[in-house]
């Protein structure tokens, strides 16, 4: 049921209760308010939402003609009713031409309801079509100011490919003004290599009225082809007839080059893939292969479509296939770098090779997400085995110079006595003097002795551990050094950690201390006043740094890549066997540390050692990793 309010301009009685009546007798809600003169009306139509107006024409105080006119000055979007005697017709027509929406004849009060429902549904419709009016407008400027303000070019064109519209970003992209392009054909502008394209592309979402994304070269005002991709969709008129072309247009210049590198970068990857002898294969973050060039046949025995969508772990031999899943999981939460790693894989014939893949990490475009492993492999079988040959021969040669320099400590110690005896006895001052050469000379021997007996212990021996106080063992080797002439004339330096303890092999941590600390005494600048060797041990992170700092004369730049090498001296005045900082190396990986140097001539060196703490631990669980 509809509701509707009448405002009634009516001053006889008997024609308002007829006209109510007439009203009330249909099915519909009224609401009546009645008004008799131009003050009564202005005062209801402020006060009052009214949804028609029905006026008598003949009024005492006022004309329904003044009636009309007051009623327009409120500019309402409702309808207005005319009520006139009979034959009254030409005043009816006047009111109409004033104005007013229809006339009523009072002897046919009854067609006032239809006249009022007609009037509320064209009212209706004018209001619902001046809102769709405004929502056109709205929406039309909204599209402009985003056109106008857009940084993609947003374009109209005509079936033909015709310029209609082109939003200011068209000087961005092309360098034409709007007015430049339009009325003209988007062909006159395309690659020569395009126009065909582009032609079906747009013939196509005509006849499949779909949306359609195409790329093809634009000629610039400079006359430079650059690449654009335009989304492009048909706009359909009331009769569903396609009229026009709207697209969105933007350079893709960088993207499509890009795209374009990176096609012919992965076609090179490819032809060196396939070619190459090595097995080049890309596998994902679980181990399944998705990529596997053509020299897994010459390797392996597999052709690529063999191992494709298999997982790697299901070749390798069991006794690597832990460490091996180890090794990459440690590489991907690094993120970066790369990582090699030696394996058995079982051949397609079901024997083993030796393996030895260099693993690089692939990434996601867009998120930067690690999304795989590409490796390089190649077989080192035979490597391995000159390696285990190698290995014999080293632990022989070891053998060798450890037997060696056992039997010759004996003679070496009888020459040793002898040269005492002769040293007590010979009055001869020359005679002593060759006694004190050959003295010199056995005693250098002797120390060339006990440094490679020291080396063959250090790479032979088995590790002994102990519980050892870091702090007392820097103490009593510094103490070991008291008697020597250098000892009294450096300073001291101390910063050390005192509850450090460690669990290594005692032999091991004082060959280091002694060698690196008799270097700093041996090598101090004796042209400087302030001579000091600064000690620093600290704990973190399960390791301690020991940190031994002189301002000695320094190694000069071009020595220090062999400063740790056999039988190397830094110093031409050294006395020593050479072998010292070469010990300290040896000593240092086998405690399972490592040792750096920085050095400045003229103005000193600092050996950085880096040690765990419990040796034993480490090398129980690195024990369980290889098992």
């Amino acid at each position: 049921m509809i509701s509707v309010k009448f405002l009634i301009i009516e001053d006889n009685d008997a024609d308002y209760e007829l006209l109510v009546r007439s009203i009330q007798k249909h099915d519909i809600k009224t609401d009546f308010v009645r008004v008799q003169d131009a003050q009564e009306m202005r005062k209801a139509l402020i006060e009052h939402k009214f949804d028609v107006v029905v006026s008598d024409y003949m009024l005492p105080r006022f004309t329904g003609l003044e009636a009309l006119r007051l009623f327009k000055t409120f500019r309402l979007n409702i309808p207005f009713i005319t009520l006139t005697g009979t034959g009254a017709e030409e005043i009816a027509v006047a009111m109409m031409r004033e104005g007013a929406d229809d006339y009523v004849i009072k002897t046919h009060v009854e067609r006032l309801y239809h006249s009022v429902i007609n009037l509320l549904q064209k009212y209706e419709t004018i209001r619902q079509k001046v809102k769709l009016d405004k929502a056109i407008k709205e929406s039309e400027k909204a599209y402009r100011l985003l056109a106008e303000h857009s940084s993609d070019l947003i374009s109209r064109h005509s079936l033909t490919g015709e310029f209609i519209y082109a939003s200011p970003a068209i000087y961005v992209i092309t360098g034409y003004r709007p007015d430049e392009v339009k009325g003209k054909l988007l062909r006159d502008f395309l690659h020569v290599d395009d126009i065909v394209k582009v032609r079906t592309q747009v013939n196509s979402i005509i006849l499949e009225n779909n949306t359609s994304i195409f790329e093809y070269r634009f000629k610039r005002k400079d006359g430079e082809f650059i690449w654009i991709e335009t989304s492009g969709k048909i706009i359909y008129d009331e009769y569903n007839n396609p009229v026009e072309i709207v697209s969105v247009t933007r350079d893709a210049t960088d993207r499509i080059l890009k795209d374009q590198r990176l096609k012919e970068s992965e076609e090179q990857y490819r032809l060196i893939a396939e070619n190459a002898t090595d097995m080049i294969t890309r596998h994902d973050l679980l181990g399944f292969y998705n990529y596997v060039s053509t020299s897994s046949y010459t390797l392996l025995g597999y052709a690529p479509a063999d191992l494709l969508g298999k997982n790697a772990y299901d070749f390798l031999h069991p006794e690597d296939k832990e460490k091996v899943k180890t090794g990459l999981n440690e590489f991907l939460k690094m993120g970066l770098g790369i990582h090699t790693t030696s394996y058995r894989y079982k051949k397609k014939d079901g024997k083993y090779v030796w393996i030895e893949s260099t693993n690089k990490l692939t990434f996601k475009e867009n998120t930067g997400e690690i999304e795989g492993v590409i490796s390089i492999s190649r077989d080192i079988t035979e490597r391995k085995l000159f390696e285990s040959k190698l290995e014999e021969k080293i632990k022989e040669l070891d053998t060798f110079i450890y037997r060696s320099s056992h039997d010759l400590k004996g003679p070496l110690a009888s020459l040793q006595g002898l040269i005492n005896v002769a040293k007590s006895e010979v009055q001869d001052i020359k005679a002593n003097e060759y006694i004190s050469l050959i003295e010199r000379s056995v005693n250098h021997l002797d120390n060339i002795l006990m440094d490679l007996l020291n080396i063959t212990r250090i790479t032979q021996g088995a590790i002994k551990y102990s519980k050892l106080n870091l702090a007392n063992l820097i103490k009593d080797t510094i103490s070991s050094f008291e008697n020597l002439t250098e000892y009294k004339k450096i300073e001291w330096l101390l910063d050390i950690d005192e509850s450090i303890l460690l669990i290594t092999d005692k032999s091991l941590i004082n060959n280091v201390l002694h060698n690196v600390i008799i270097n700093a005494i041996k090598y101090h600048d004796r042209n400087k006043s302030n001579s000091f060797v600064k000690i620093v041990a600290h704990a973190y992170n399960h390791n301690v740094e020991l940190i031994v700092e002189d301002n000695g004369e320094g190694i000069p730049e071009e020595l220090q890549k062999n400063i740790f090498d056999m039988f190397f001296r830094g110093n031409t005045k050294s006395s020593g066997t050479g072998l010292g900082l070469y010990i300290v190396k040896n000593a240092v990986e086998k405690l399972g540390g490592q040792i750096e140097l920085i050095s400045k001539e003229n103005k000193g060196s600092k050996f950085t050692i880096t040690l765990p703490m419990n040796l034993e631990l480490v090398q129980s669980n690195e024990l369980k990793l290889l098992n």
